[in-house]
């Protein structure tokens, strides 16, 4: 079974970098590929921006209420496996409309590539953090953001070679299966699934959900994705009308901006590296969105102007999103609950993403293209008091500037812990907490927790003496260590002097000891000491 999606590499697997952004590609694509084909659409079936509007946005209905039970299935079986299953959806869907004739097939089929859209979004990030070390990380999320910009350029510039929009469907599809082919090809399966319950799934959804900064990020990225999608939706058309440009130089000039996306995506990345303030990025870059939709759609510049302010607006607006993937983990509640909050993030995009196109085509039908550049700005407006109100904090653990670097925090790194038998006391360990197997380095057998901290089981020639190991987990993680504790009939208290058997609720959560098979004593919490008033 592959592993969570929450474990550490030892170094970064760039070749799997790339074969995950591919992924995240392909999935997009599918999304790019309705706003270039609606000409195409619109002679087949007769139908009007509306239509297309829902056409486009349809595709982020399953995202909707989709994404944390998506993370959970993450955490379950493994990213691995679920990216492997979302690209194999996304070929599925891409076939049905393409083989079946009509407007329902299509929707339908619409749909199914929005179910495997999910199934790649929320899997491909978390498998990011299995192939990436944590210096690298900022980086690797920078790359992986800027999938959605590359596959809708890609859609942009290809979809006009093609002479009906089934052949698109098809090669659209074709590509999502050669890199489903790829995946197991590159990236190997991990270990052990965490067990999943509907309880803990229910806990975990409200845990994230009451958190201030997660639940900001999905709102931001919600508001970005219906500003950007209010675009990008339309600008093919857009490009037509008022430049008076053919199908193919629409997509060709719709193609270049989607492309400058990456070129903000990067770049959030080298300004989080030098320890740029995260909300100051992504204000900014709202303003800047909101700003430049007046002179994209009010006719008050001339037309190649308006096109400049469509490459600032994008290139300016891949900031954001590269942002607030890459501040998941710093706002996670535990480490355990990264894959819920990616997942709650894919929500806000899918509502940005159904939103934008639905509201700014009808719109459009009813009021022309000056009534998207109001949508837009009032969108960017909300965007910055959201983030003002909910992320100030966000990222400020990394420290202030010096000399024009970062300061690095003091992290606790590892510890060595006397064993008898030290592969066999650090696979307990491993098999117990739900984490990688351990890796032998020189005379240590080492097993890696969610923060990176490595715990070094060594052999000695003499009697071992017991030590003290706390581990702060998730609800869902407890869960699954209490379950196999049970299974193998070992003994566990609520106290650290053993006398009480069984687990305590202190600070409102849950806790419990047990032996290792030396004798060190392990505890397992799910909330800090502390944090809900409790006093020993």
């Amino acid at each position: 079974m592959d592993t969570p999606s929450t474990t550490k590499a030892v170094s970064t697997h760039w070749t799997a970098v790339f074969v995950i952004v591919g992924s995240g590609i392909a999935a997009a694509l599918q999304v790019g590929k309705a706003a270039i084909a609606a000409p195409l659409l619109q002679n087949d079936f007769g139908i009007g921006l509306t239509a297309i509007g829902w056409l486009t946005g349809i595709f982020a209905l399953i995202g909707l209420v989709g994404g944390i039970p998506t993370g959970a299935f993450v955490a379950r079986f493994g990213a691995r496996r679920i990216l492997i299953i979302g690209l194999l959806v996304t070929t599925a869907g891409a076939a049905l409309g393409a083989a079946v004739p009509g407007l329902p097939s299509l929707f339908c089929g619409r749909i199914i590539e929005g179910a495997g859209f999910l199934l790649v979004t929320v899997a491909a990030p978390s498998l990011l953090q299995e192939v990436t070390r944590p210096a690298d990380r900022d980086l690797a999320f920078a790359l992986w953001s800027c999938f959605m910009p590359v596959g809708m350029a890609v859609a942009m510039l290809v979809g006009p070679f093609f002479e009906d929009w089934q052949r698109m469907w098809w090669a659209s599809g074709a590509l999502a299966l050669a890199i489903c082919i790829a995946v197991p090809l590159v990236i190997s399966a991990g270990g052990q699934g965490q067990i999943m319950s509907w309880n803990g799934l229910r806990r975990d959804s409200m845990t994230v959900a009451r958190d201030r900064s997660a639940v900001g990020l999905a709102i931001t990225i919600a508001l970005y994705s219906m500003m950007f999608f209010a675009v990008f939706s339309f600008l093919p058309v857009l490009l037509m009308e008022r430049l008076q440009v053919t199908h193919q130089t629409a997509g060709l000039l719709s193609a270049l901006a989607s492309a400058v996306n990456v070129i903000g995506n990067l770049t959030a990345g080298l300004l989080l590296s030098r320890g740029f303030s995260r909300p100051a990025l992504l204000i900014a870059a709202c303003l800047v969105m909101g700003l430049a939709s007046f002179g994209i759609f009010l006719p008050v510049l001339p037309d190649g102007a308006a096109f400049g302010l469509c490459l600032l607006f994008s290139t300016v607006g891949g900031v954001i999103p590269a942002i607030l993937l890459s501040s998941a983990p710093l706002v996670a509640p535990a480490a355990g609950l990264v894959p819920v909050v990616l997942g709650l993030i894919i929500q806000g995009s899918n509502l940005g993403q159904i939103l934008g196109p639905t509201a700014i085509g009808g719109a459009l039908d009813r009021f022309g293209w000056d009534s998207a550049a109001y949508i837009v700005a009032g969108t960017a407006v909300i965007a910055v008091l959201v983030v003002a109100s909910t992320l100030r904090r966000v990222g400020a653990q990394r420290g202030k500037l010096r000399d024009g670097r970062a300061l690095m925090r003091i992290e606790f790194n590892h510890t060595i812990l006397a064993t008898q038998d030290a592969h066999g006391s650090a696979l307990f360990l491993a098999e117990m907490l739900g984490l990688q197997p351990p890796r032998r380095w020189g005379p240590f057998w080492m097993v890696t927790t969610d923060n990176g901290v490595n715990l070094d089981y060594m052999d000695v020639g003499h009697a071992v003496v017991p030590q003290h190991y706390a581990f702060l987990v998730d609800d869902t993680s407890f869960d699954a260590l209490h379950d196999r504790l049970d299974k193998r009939s070992l003994p566990y208290w609520a106290d650290p002097q053993r006398r009480k058997p069984g687990m305590n609720n202190h600070d409102g959560g849950h806790g419990l000891y047990f032996n290792d098979l030396n004798g060190h004593l392990l505890e397992v919490i799910t909330r800090p000491y502390g944090s809900g008033g409790w006093n020993p």
